[in-house]
């Protein structure tokens, strides 16, 4: 007597693993990448904003010291002039210009960086947040 062996109750398709996925299993993983996109999108963008603002005060350094240089070569004297600056390794990164105010024997420069903040530094104080006419300095207010 033989015995035939027992039939399996699976269908063919679940027997070899290719169950897929449900609508509930795919919804939480949507849900999951979009918390987790909330959360790293706007640490990227404040990221972003440090790069154009320390890409500015960058600026401002070679600024001061080519303001620097410039005035040991010229007997004390300062310039607003960006090409004489540029010669003594004044660059800038940023899409706006600087603006350069010199006032006897002082100096300032201010640098909106790419992020909108603004930053000054003058022959007196290293770079700093804000605007040369709101330095606190007597030399710069008008």
């Amino acid at each position: 007597m033989t015995h035939a062996a027992p039939q399996s109750t699976r269908s063919p398709r679940s027997s070899h693993g290719d169950r897929g996925y449900t609508l509930i299993e795919l919804i939480v993983v949507i849900v999951v990448m979009g918390i987790l996109a909330a959360i790293a999108v706007p640490v990227f963008l404040n990221q972003q904003a440090s790069a154009r603002d320390s890409a500015a005060t960058s600026d401002l350094v070679t600024y001061r010291k080519a303001m620097v240089m410039y005035s040991v070569e010229n007997d004390g004297a300062y310039t607003t002039d960006f090409v004489a600056l540029a010669t003594h390794g004044a660059v800038h990164s940023t899409q706006a210009a600087p603006v350069i105010i010199v006032s006897g024997s002082r100096f300032c420069v201010e640098l909106a960086s790419d992020s909108s903040t603004t930053f000054f530094v003058t022959d007196r104080v290293s770079v700093r947040q804000g605007t040369c006419t709101t330095s606190g300095d007597p030399a710069f207010t008008p």
